[in-house]
């Protein structure tokens, strides 16, 4: 009879050894690399101690549970306060873990066993905790995880006396606690029971002594390997406490989907389904041919690095090229290419940079494999903010916990997600972040419009990529118009689809400073001398551009609609602004304007004939300029007009409030080479690789490289930010019309049964504004607060009111 329990309904040997079982699994499926075991103990040799080692971490993890004051807990029975303490288990559990691994490891070089001891033991340290510690002290941080085990050493010392004595009274104890206890692991039981409060106090000096050195020891192939470990403790500790049935070993939610099987050809299947159904016409002209013969190219030359040996592609193709389908070809047929040779499936993840974007692939592959919208299931997950927590299943029904541990946990084959997701999974400092790391493990990573990395983490997402594929035997493809040089030409394949002969655009750039009112004269003045062209205006800030917005439209003609898009404008109505968008410039029924804020930059499949664009990066000039004459449908080149705009009031250029001086002073140097001022598509794109390696030299790039290097995660965590936000902003959640009453409905409902969790289409209705502006429409806003009691979470809620919000154009900031 098992003497010990982890939960109620389940014994700790049950669940150890559910741990133990499904951790040892991900590992020898994934079969990671580490080189400094492998220098000395070859690979086959590294994976039998690695699978001894996830085997350690897990039977130590939960040591602490078997101590009386815990299992009293367990049972129901009320604890004094004052013995509330004596419940903890992680703290002895970590220790167990330190000793176990060090004699595990005792015939390895010091320094890489201080390594995996101290993986062990902050591992299980930290595998209950939301928010992943600091283990070492740094210049920013006067409190380590060594000093908190110190303040709790009376406490510790207290536990590991009450399991001596149970121990001592019933040595068989040992069998309810290890289903297979090893020789390391008992040695180490009865030396951690052997100590004493001084003896203690000696183990934590020795412990500190080793994070020293593993902390000036490290590198960024030993952070991707404690991520994983610690990953796969805490997925497979959460499954098990959420989902086990008794002793049975039976859970009610599977630790692991059955992978979908994918056709290899399914892309070129669904591209002749395009072209007989009519959706893709035969090209009328030479410039749809030549666009026909780019998207082919860049199918075809993608298709073609399957034959490559190099683990990371790079893929630079001009906008409009048809990137995405090639993207997904490739990933299918190198997973395909993975299973027959290695018996692995890999899952594909999709990363863009904007939910927007992310939607618009998210659309593509459910056409492609005919899934449900709104829903996700073993074939697709889709998962960023405004994703919905669904999930389809024949005959089965999950409720939301079962959902978000398939959601969350990436368990589906392909992946469709944001880079600020994807980039939080791997270098985030929270659990629920980290949690999921374990499935980019051997996984096929597609990382598109890679441009809107910020210049400062370039070598930080250089050095993850290299680790990726080193350690976790990751395929990456990192695909845009305007490749930055984040990685070195030689560390990978690089396909180039030669765009020569394709100028569907010019850029025509004026160097001299204007003010708002006066830049917007001119588009309406651009407007009244192109009444067929349907205009797109791209403003740095939201005041700039709601401002530009109400002004053209007091000068719409008859045959006029304008669109606005913006921060300002919550997702849900961002989303309808943009469908309609579409519609609106296939029919060609009105001419179509569009104001909006850089939301329209990379990836949207829209088409104008005439842009003005405030100053930007010249990479950002570029994307904004691939919505200009997209499809080349037009014989005249579109005109990108760019010009240095600024704010009157503060005689303050709008770029500068928003890009890098660096960046925005060498796009001036790039617009004005020669004494020129206009530029064509090809030009640009020719003199775009100087640039970026024009960038990097004047630009400090290992910004977070160091904190990634030295183990340091919450500094990372905390620095890593690939959207800047206002520290002081508010969100404002807008009521306004029947769903969004519903999402409030629920979210009382959650309030009444105290789970605090805000569901995902909360956020379709949100809204982030900044203190400054919430100031400016303080007045406006209290007027149509929601004053029942659901001012709660730090957010605003605002009934309807057209005065203060409209679905069309968002907040009306320009009120008081």
């Amino acid at each position: 009879m098992d003497r010990s329990k982890a939960r109620p309904h389940q014994s700790l040997r049950t669940h150890n050894d559910v741990v133990a079982s499904g951790t040892l699994a991900i590992l020898k499926d994934v079969h990671p690399h580490y080189e400094r075991l492998e220098s000395f103990l070859g690979d086959r040799e590294t994976q039998k101690r690695l699978e001894q080692l996830v085997q350690t971490i897990a039977y130590c993890h939960d040591f602490g549970k078997s101590s009386p004051v815990f299992q009293r807990k367990v049972n129901d029975e009320i604890i004094p306060t004052a013995e509330i303490p004596l419940s903890y288990h992680t703290h002895v559990g970590s220790l167990l873990g330190f000793l176990a691994t060090r004699q595990l490891f005792s015939d390895i070089p010091e320094d890489v066993r201080f390594c995996l001891s101290g993986f062990a033991m902050l591992a299980i340290l930290q595998h209950h905790s939301p928010q992943a510690i600091n283990p070492l002290p740094t210049k920013d941080s006067a409190v380590s995880l060594i000093e908190m085990l110190r303040e709790e050493v009376d406490n510790t010392s207290q536990i590991l006396s009450l399991l001596r004595e149970l121990f001592k009274e019933d040595p068989q104890l040992t069998d309810s606690v290890f289903p297979q206890s090893s020789f390391a692991i008992l040695d180490s039981v009865n030396e951690l029971l052997g100590l004493d409060h001084n003896g203690l106090l000696c183990l934590l000096d020795d412990i500190e002594d080793v994070l020293e050195v593993y902390r000036k020891n490290s590198s960024l192939d030993d952070y991707i390997l404690y991520r994983f470990l610690y990953s796969i403790l805490c997925d497979m500790d959460e499954y098990d406490a959420g989902f086990s049935l008794g002793d049975t070993g039976k859970h009610s939610v599977v630790r692991d989907l059955p992978r979908s099987t994918i056709k290899e050809n399914v892309i070129d299947l669904y591209r002749t389904r395009q072209i007989q159904s009519g959706v893709w016409r035969s090209p009328t002209n030479e410039r749809e041919e030549r666009i026909k013969h780019l998207r082919e190219d860049t199918y075809h030359l993608t298709n073609e690095a399957l034959s490559s040996t190099s683990r990371i592609l790079s893929l630079q193709a001009p906008t409009g090229s048809g990137k995405t389908l090639a993207m997904m070809s490739y990933a299918i047929r190198i997973r395909e290419k993975i299973r027959r040779q290695e018996s692995f499936t890999p899952r594909i993840i999709y990363a863009l940079p904007f939910i927007s974007i992310a939607e618009q692939v998210e659309n593509l592959v459910r056409d492609i494999f005919d899934i449900d919208h709104e829903e996700n299931d073993a074939l697709l997950t889709v998962h960023h903010s405004l994703s919905e927590m669904k999930w389809r299943s024949e005959g089965e029904y999950y409720d939301p916990k079962s959902i978000s541990v398939f959601v969350d946990r990436w368990r589906s084959d392909i992946i469709i997600t944001t880079t600020v997701r994807l980039c939080e999974t791997i270098l985030g400092s929270s659990k629920r972040d980290s949690i999921r790391f374990n499935r980019l493990a051997r996984s096929i990573i597609l990382m598109d419009e890679v441009q809107s990395f910020p210049v400062k983490y370039w070598d930080i997402i250089a050095e993850t990529i290299r680790a990726l594929t080193r350690n976790l035997g990751c395929h990456v493809l990192l695909a845009t118009a305007t490749m930055p040089t984040i990685l070195k030409p030689e560390e990978m394949l690089t396909t180039i689809v030669d765009g020569t002969g394709v100028n569907r655009y010019q850029v025509q750039y004026d160097s001299t400073r204007i003010p708002l009112e006066e830049f917007t004269q001119e588009v309406i003045e651009g407007l009244g001398e192109n009444p067929a062209s349907n205009v797109l205006v791209v403003l740095n800030t939201k005041a700039a551009a709601a401002s530009v917005y109400s002004k053209i439209q007091s000068c719409l003609g008859p045959n006029d609609i304008i669109y606005f898009l913006s921060g300002w404008v919550a997702p849900v109505h961002r989303r309808q602004t943009i469908v309609s968008l579409r519609e609106s410039l296939k029919s060609r029924k009105s001419r179509v304007i569009l104001v909006c804020t850089q939301v329209i930059e990379a990836g949207v499949d829209v088409s104008f004939d005439i842009a003005f664009r405030d100053l930007a990066p010249l990479d950002s000039i570029i994307q904004v300029a691939g919505r200009c004459n997209r499809n080349w449908e037009h014989e005249q080149l579109g005109i990108v007009n760019v010009r240095c705009v600024f704010d009157p009031e503060t005689n303050r250029g709008y770029a500068q409030s928003v890009y890098d001086e660096v960046d925005l002073e060498m796009t001036r140097e790039v617009l004005q080479e020669q004494g020129g001022n206009s530029y064509s598509e090809e030009k640009l794109r020719e003199r775009l690789s100087q640039y970026f390696v024009d960038i990097r030299e004047r630009k400090v790039t290992n910004v977070a490289l160091n904190h990634a290097e030295h183990l340091e995660w919450d500094d990372l965590g905390r620095k890593f930010r690939l959207i800047d936000r206002n520290e002081s902003a508010c969100q404002i959640f807008i009521n306004c019309d029947n769903k969004s009453e519903s999402i409030l409905t629920e979210i009382d409902s959650k309030l009444i049964e105290k789970k605090l969790s805000i569901p995902s289409a909360f956020y379709r209705y949100s809204i982030d504004l900044s203190s400054r502006h919430y100031e400016d429409l303080r007045g406006k806003i209290e007027s149509v607060c929601d004053h029942e009691g659901r001012l709660l979470f730090g957010i605003i809620y605002m009934n309807r009111d057209q005065d203060v919000y409209s679905p069309d154009t968002g907040l009306n900031v320009s009120q008081s």
